[in-house]
């Protein structure tokens, strides 16, 4: 069976980067994945015209560290990882009073929860939560965490067709699925954005670009590891072009929520 805490300190310990968070087959084009990420996340901060000068925030999966980072305009941010070793190294980076680290399992059902967040964010985790029935408690301890009018923003691959696709620590569901989870736990869906759109795997894509992009990318890259970083450079462009134009993905989204109701 897989331990997910297992796999992650034991990745983390050996990779502690965004390499180590990220795919690790495909080098220093994780690089220009985390821009993008940025570029998304910044965008959807905009969009929600957020004020973080008084937000309480926690990040969950909080890993290297990279969207505490973007989060420290806020008034507190909280990160929570399932593993030591990110905990430890977050608390050596991230030194400022505002700052809080703590390890948890926001999948476990006996997760106490001290403190209530204006924001949670959870960019490319909870599609590593294999179990279904603990993909469906982090959504209930979520809700539990957040205020009254708390937001939701997180990352996963919403799958069409009423489709799944599953490996060993990651499974990434269909969006009928995920929105009813969402539904079930007091969440209401206010919008959603592509994360991706060329640079990241596609899902039962539906036209020519996204059916050939990322593959023909990720064979160039094992093929030439090397100039991982420079196919990264050059394809960075057309996808901040892409998430400009496009408002929906097969790849990954960001999915925006209100907590609605207690759980």
């Amino acid at each position: 069976m897989f331990n997910p805490e297992k796999y992650w300190e034991e990745r983390l310990s050996q990779h502690y980067s965004i390499i180590g968070v990220g795919d690790i087959t495909l080098g220093k084009y994780n690089n220009y994945l985390y821009k993008v990420r940025r570029f998304a996340f910044k965008r959807i901060i905009k969009k929600l015209n957020i004020k973080l000068y008084d937000k309480h925030v926690a990040d969950i999966g909080a890993g290297t560290g990279f969207f505490i980072n973007l989060w420290k305009k806020a008034k507190s941010v909280t990160g929570f990882d399932i593993t030591n070793h990110a905990v430890t190294k977050l608390k050596e980076i991230f030194t400022d009073s505002k700052f809080f680290f703590y390890q948890s399992d926001i999948s476990s059902k006996d997760l106490i929860i001290d403190n209530k967040f204006d924001i949670i964010s959870a960019f490319d985790v909870l599609y590593h939560i294999t179990d279904d029935d603990k993909y469906n408690e982090a959504f209930k301890n979520i809700n539990r965490m957040l205020s009254n009018t708390g937001i939701l923003i997180f990352s996963d691959n919403l799958i069409r067709e009423n489709k799944e696709f599953r490996i060993i620590h990651q499974v990434c569901r269909s969006k009928e699925f995920v929105l009813q989870i969402l539904k079930n736990n007091g969440f209401e869906v206010q919008f959603t954005r592509p994360m991706f759109y060329l640079m990241n795997t596609v899902f039962y894509p539906n036209n020519i670009i996204q059916k050939y992009s990322f593959p023909v990318i990720s064979r160039l890259i094992y093929k030439f590891p090397k100039f991982a970083g420079l196919i990264g450079l050059i394809i960075y462009p057309f996808e901040i072009i892409s998430l400009l134009i496009f408002k929906e993905t097969r790849s990954t989204e960001i999915i925006v929520c209100k907590k609605v109701n207690e759980v």
